[in-house]
């Protein structure tokens, strides 16, 4: 986390660094709802790309007792000819770091849950 939310830690003007293996992105959350959602922009990307991004938000919704994830982003890759091939990329690392941190999160659940219950 690079900077606190205004009454969240996590919420609106929030700013954290997501590290992904190639790619480290820097993000202001611009909405923020509790368990529910939230909506970023792309502030920053180390090393820079050729990216404009517009805006990115995750939404959470129960399902059967677990959390489902709807996660949408909007970007343009501003090179042109390659700004597609470019773009497949830009989106699979974005792909990588999400699932690593759904992974990190999930293990960190049950970690609290064993420990809780014994």
């Amino acid at each position: 986390m690079i900077q606190l939310g205004e009454e969240d830690p996590n919420g609106t003007g929030a700013i954290r660094r997501v590290i992904a293996p190639k790619l480290t992105f820097e993000e202001k959350i611009v909405d923020f709802e509790v368990n529910k959602h939230f909506a970023y922009q792309i502030i920053k990307t180390i090393p820079k790309q050729p990216l404009v991004h517009e805006k990115g938000w995750l939404d959470f919704t129960e399902v059967n007792g677990q959390t489902r994830v709807d996660w949408y982003s909007n970007f343009t890759i501003t090179t042109p000819i390659v700004g597609g091939l470019i773009g497949w990329f830009f989106k699979k690392q974005m792909s990588k770091a999400f699932l690593k941190r759904l992974e990190y999160l999930d293990a960190k659940k049950n970690f609290l849950k064993q420990n809780t219950e014994s």
